[in-house]
């Protein structure tokens, strides 16, 4: 699996109306995608149509937010994946006893459900800052130290995938194979990674640690910030017409609306 899946976590700083959304907004819209995803996951019950409409809506947000080159590079990323998952599916052509069109719709459904599960909160990484991320933890009441650290992964996991293409590009240049050899060569070729990646990850945690205490981090309980989040009224609307059409779907779903449609 290639380290471009890590695009889905860059912020992307960018002047769009995806970028300026509230972000407990987004976060909001990002969790109805998700469970509507995850709940349309029985077969000729909605499951392809509905995950067909939320790829839909991320793709208007994705070319709206000016990040679809950001999610095709993390979707070639998974590609890994999403081969598997839709080869996983295809294997019981073997199965005589299943019917052709039930092992097409199985392949095609839970690859593209994967896509749409993948695509729900990359949008929201890819528009949303990691301060702004911190803010929301902050308004859900979560523990500061926690979003803190939250905020830290987000910010650092980019920058740690750079190395490790440093590190892998810098044993090539000394004639380093990863794709050759037995599985056991492979596994070994592997610690001349992660060594190198190790002792780097545990000098910025010093540092990071250094300067945290520096800051005298942790030296008051209560916190203000520079930038508080404000609502619009615009994004007000959003966020009650996408819990309305979230709460109508999921009703028409328990209803067995859906029930027949592929």
């Amino acid at each position: 699996m290639s380290l471009r899946i890590i695009e889905g976590l860059k912020f992307k700083n960018i002047n769009t109306p995806i970028h300026r959304l509230d972000p407990r907004v987004k976060l909001l819209l990002s969790i109805y995608l998700f469970i509507t995803v995850i709940t349309f996951g029985a077969e000729w019950n909605g499951m392809l149509t509905i995950s067909i409409i939320v790829i839909l809506i991320e793709i208007f947000m994705l070319v709206i937010g000016r990040t679809v080159i950001s999610m095709l590079n993390t979707l070639r990323g998974a590609l890994p994946i999403i081969l598997f998952i839709g080869l996983l599916q295809l294997i019981q052509f073997f199965n005589n006893s299943l019917p052709v069109e039930l092992i097409l719709y199985r392949a095609i459904g839970y690859t593209i459900r994967f896509l749409a599960f993948l695509a729900s909160f990359s949008l929201f990484f890819l528009t949303t800052s990691p301060d702004e991320v911190g803010k929301v933890l902050t308004f859900l009441k979560v523990p500061y130290n926690y979003s803190f650290a939250l905020v830290a992964a987000i910010r650092f996991t980019p920058v740690i995938a750079d190395e490790i293409q440093q590190i892998v590009d810098a044993q090539r240049s000394r004639g380093l194979e990863f794709e050759k050899g037995n599985i056991f060569i492979r596994l070994k070729n592997l610690t001349y990674i992660f060594v190198p990646l190790l002792i780097s990850i545990i000098r910025r945690s010093y540092e990071m640690a250094e300067a945290l205490e520096i800051k005298c981090f942790g030296a008051s309980k209560k916190r203000t910030s520079y930038k508080e989040l404000k609502i619009r009224n615009i994004e007000i609307f959003i966020a009650v017409f996408a819990s309305i059409l979230f709460i109508s779907i999921m009703t028409a779903y328990y209803l067995q609306v859906f029930k027949g449609l592929p």
